[in-house]
């Protein structure tokens, strides 16, 4: 049985039951730990930025649920669970599943000390790092890319558009 937390990120049963049926397959081996507290403690994680060491005592050992995030990640799941709420809500909202109208925008921010990572956004006056997204209307993110601040936004608006699944029409915010 599920102990159950005081956290934001605590599931209901509803939610928990969709999310074992979308994103584990209905996965019911016997752990030391549940799925349902790794999950929750990864959402803890992603909500609240603390570090994996720092994970409260009424979740798993980090240890372990940095195991199942990481390993969740190189399979892929986190990416088609995500669009596939995506899709789920659109559909709920009286929309098509994909959209077919997007807006890209790009924001420079100073960044670490590594020259590498680092380039000079002269339209900003910033050294640091460019974030580049594509949301739909709702404000869900269809690409995501970060890159040098010295790279323009128009050369990233192609690779951007080669991360995204659909045909898509480009609004950019300036």
């Amino acid at each position: 049985m599920h102990e159950i937390n005081l956290y934001q990120t605590h599931l209901t049963e509803g939610q928990w039951s969709y999310i074992n049926k979308e994103f584990l397959e209905n996965d019911r081996r016997k752990r030391k730990y549940s799925l349902q507290s790794v999950f929750e403690a990864i959402l803890y994680l992603l909500v609240s930025g603390c570090q994996w060491r720092r994970l409260p005592h009424d979740y798993p050992a980090w240890k372990s649920v940095y195991y199942y995030y990481h390993k969740w990640r190189q399979e892929g799941r986190v990416e088609h669970f995500l669009e596939k709420l995506v899709r789920k809500i659109r559909r709920k909202r009286g929309q098509a599943s994909s959209p077919s109208v997007g807006a890209m925008d790009a924001q420079s921010v100073k960044w670490g000390s590594r020259q590498g990572d680092n380039g000079y956004d002269g339209n900003k006056k910033i050294k640091g790092v460019k974030r580049n997204i594509i949301t739909d209307r709702n404000g869900f993110i269809l690409a995501r890319k970060v890159c040098n601040a010295g790279i323009h936004d128009s050369k990233m608006a192609h690779e951007l558009l080669c991360c995204c699944t659909n045909d898509l029409q480009i609004l950019t915010l300036i």
